[in-house]
């Protein structure tokens, strides 16, 4: 799987903007045809009711609403003054992005990170809690009914042990994590060590 990363990340960088954007209103349309199957399945997976696994996958479509509306302004060039100088910001993709997700909120926690990531010209690696790896694997689906290229958006079926390997590999330029912070720290050492941009969200298990 991790053979074809470099390619995968290199076509999709290469996509235009109104390419990625395309696949994006088509995933709003799928997302909304298979609603019930996917709040289904949050809630036989992991408890949780089914008008709150509903509202979940609306609120991932109001997200892609958002950055359908929003990408184009926030990947656009800007030229800022300073000093005696104008300096030109340009945002390009970093490459492969890990993200490492939790069971709580199995559809949101993978749109809010892959979704900005997927429209800035970055593909990405979803390691989800091993509880809700059905999720996963349809998310994926999703993804793929959506259009979005083959690898593009992918579901890595490992053990929590081997994150650590996924991280260490030469093609991941970036790690997004949410969970403990345990884990976090790990995650960051690693991270560090390999010189990766990390974006953190810890927490830890309080039932509120």
């Amino acid at each position: 799987v991790l053979g074809n990363l470099e390619r995968t990340a290199t076509n999709w960088r290469e996509c235009s903007l109104s390419i990625r954007l395309s696949c994006l209103k088509n995933l709003t349309t799928v997302l909304h045809d298979n609603i019930y199957e996917a709040s289904s399945l949050i809630t036989e997976e992991m408890g949780k009711p089914l008008a709150e696994a509903k509202a979940e996958i609306n609120k991932c479509i109001d997200l892609c609403h958002y950055y359908l509306e929003n990408t184009e302004k926030i990947l656009t060039n800007k030229t800022i003054d300073c000093a005696d100088k104008k300096v030109r910001v340009s945002l390009q993709p970093l490459g492969v992005v890990l993200g490492v997700m939790p069971w709580n909120f199995p559809f949101w926690q993978v749109f809010r990170s892959a979704v900005p990531a997927l429209m800035a010209g970055n593909t990405y690696l979803l390691k989800h809690a091993e509880n809700v790896s059905g999720c996963a694997q349809m998310l994926e689906k999703l993804f793929a009914l959506a259009s979005f290229p083959k690898g593009v958006l992918q579901h890595l079926l490992i053990p929590k042990e081997f994150v650590e390997t996924v991280i260490e590999f030469s093609q991941v330029q970036a790690v997004s994590f949410t969970g403990s912070v345990q884990t976090g720290r790990k995650i960051a050492a690693i991270s560090g060590k390999n010189l990766i941009k990390t974006v953190l969200e810890l927490g830890g298990n309080d039932p509120y």
